[in-house]
């Protein structure tokens, strides 16, 4: 794929993510006030159009923030999504280890961003952290859901059942084949 064609991509997609940004704000307006932890849905997309714009920029900012600012967006976007999902069936999720994760992966993104240049090992760090967050939404929405919450959460789940499943084949894919490639 050339540079103008996933220009293109990052723009339709940074496109489908504002109108689903103000999706989100309507939704969480009317229905803010009958469900807990909504306004962190809104801010996961915040952060995920944050993260688009960045890399969107790529070539015209500097390499830190296209590489490690902008999937440490993504990855803050998803924790505050994981906050939002356990706010929102009422759960507790552990928000200290999270920050940890977070913060550890900006150190290796920033080591093989800066550094030590390694678009592998940034891949590898991604899938591993983003996994390690979608995991716990799956885990969130499918146990102990209170029964009137379970028809709302089912889909959301699956959602994030597949999001990790892609993510632990990429992570195993990573140490059994040439990683090579610029695609995520």
């Amino acid at each position: 794929m050339n540079a103008i064609d996933l220009r293109t991509l990052y723009l339709n997609y940074s496109v489908v993510n504002i109108v689903s940004l103000f999706m989100m704000i309507v939704l969480w307006h009317q229905s803010r006030k009958r469900f807990e932890g909504t306004h962190f849905f809104v801010l996961d997309f915040v952060f995920q159009i944050f993260c688009l714009l960045l890399i969107f920029l790529r070539g015209r900012i500097p390499d830190f923030f296209s590489m490690v600012v902008s999937n440490t967006a993504s990855l803050t976007g998803t924790f505050l999504g994981l906050t939002g999902l356990a706010r929102f069936i009422g759960k507790k999720v552990n928000n200290t280890f999270n920050i940890v994760f977070i913060f550890v992966f900006v150190i290796i993104h920033t080591w093989f961003g800066i550094f030590n240049p390694n678009l592998s090992a940034r891949n590898l760090n991604f899938s591993f952290f983003f996994m390690l967050l979608t995991v716990q939404c799956a885990w969130i929405l499918y146990t102990k859901i209170p029964p009137e919450l379970k028809h709302l959460t089912r889909w959301t789940g699956v959602v994030f059942v597949l999001f990790s499943l892609v993510n632990v084949v990429r992570v195993i894919a990573f140490f059994f084949r040439d990683n090579l490639t610029n695609d995520y």
